[in-house]
């Protein structure tokens, strides 16, 4: 279909007068609305709509970003090798500081280690998203995003985010394809904000957790891996089973089930300190001294936290 059949259908306008009247009085709407409603980011020198400001011109032209065949998961194109301490210091280094103060050596040490750390938990590499522009049940035109750990803002991400920002990207690239022209009239920048390099989305909404992220279950499982090859005499699942009663009863007071999951920051700990302790234990050449189990009332009965203490029961 010809740009120009797809322009007139748009507008049911017969005429290049009519057409571009028409495109202005909507590109005006346009800009009313995504400005009122903050549908915009700022970057650089240049306004670009969000995905929420192109559904709403989908809307006012009737047309509509319709999904083509679903989610394509993007294999790893190379296999990230393990840091050196050095580099990992570095990397170390850099997370301490304002994200703005990092210089270029360190923004790089760190997207490897978060790639690192993905591999490592079998995450993908990307995804992609095709979708048609439709309107009135006709396909004029179509568009695809993708999102992957390439990308240092998405490197170390959940595979859900990525999952979702290819959709968003794949969503506003569709309309953009027949409906760019109307953003131009509207005075904005032409390219989706989410496509812009380095940009990134707010991540979708989540439950409020008190004890902030929770650690995905084989975040759990390396860090019970980890202490029990540093220091193999201790009881990790034991402990983890009582970490995590007790912070169901931090949360909802004494007799309170337990919380059912790691905060991730908990789980990050363990695991450095578990390399701490492997340090020790290599550079002295002695374990560290058991200590017993504490068998009072607060001790973690059988079976309290199994999905956290035995991750691979999931």
């Amino acid at each position: 279909m010809s740009a120009e059949i797809v322009t007139r259908d748009l507008f049911a306008a017969s005429s290049p007068t009519e057409i571009t009247t028409a495109a202005a009085e909507v590109a005006d709407q346009l800009a009313d609305v995504v400005r009122q409603r903050k549908m915009t980011m700022r970057i650089g020198t240049r306004e670009h709509i969000l995905v929420e400001g192109w559904q709403t011109l989908g809307a006012l032209t009737g047309v509509f970003a319709v999904g083509d065949g679903g989610v394509r998961t993007l294999e790893w194109p190379f296999e990230p090798p393990a840091l050196t301490g050095e580099e990992r210091e570095l990397a170390e280094q850099g997370l301490r500081k304002d994200a703005r103060k990092r210089d270029e050596q360190e923004k790089h040490q760190i997207t490897r280690m978060r790639q690192h750390r993905a591999h490592e938990l079998g995450a993908s590499w990307g995804f992609a998203v095709a979708f048609n522009a439709v309107r009135s049940g006709e396909v004029i035109g179509w568009g695809e995003g993708s999102c992957t750990r390439e990308e240092a803002t998405w490197a170390g991400r959940e595979d859900y985010a990525l999952r979702g920002m290819a959709q968003t990207r794949g969503q506003s690239r569709t309309l953009a394809a027949p409906l760019k022209f109307i953003v131009k009239l509207s005075g904005y920048a032409t390219t989706p904000a989410e496509e812009m390099d380095g940009v990134e989305s707010p991540p979708p909404a989540a439950p409020e957790q008190p004890f902030g992220v929770m650690a995905h279950v084989q975040e759990v499982k390396l860090a019970i891996e980890a202490l029990e090859h540093a220091w193999p005499q201790s009881q990790p699942r034991v402990f983890m089973r009582g970490l995590d009663q007790k912070l169901g009863q931090m949360l909802a007071g004494e007799g309170a089930p337990p919380l059912g999951g790691m905060p991730n920051a908990a789980v990050t700990a363990l695991r450095e300190w578990a390399w701490w302790v492997g340090q020790q234990v290599e550079q002295t050449g002695a374990e560290p001294e058991r200590t017993e189990q504490h068998q009072g009332a607060d001790a973690p009965q059988q079976g309290d936290a199994q999905s956290v203490a035995d991750p691979t029961n999931e």
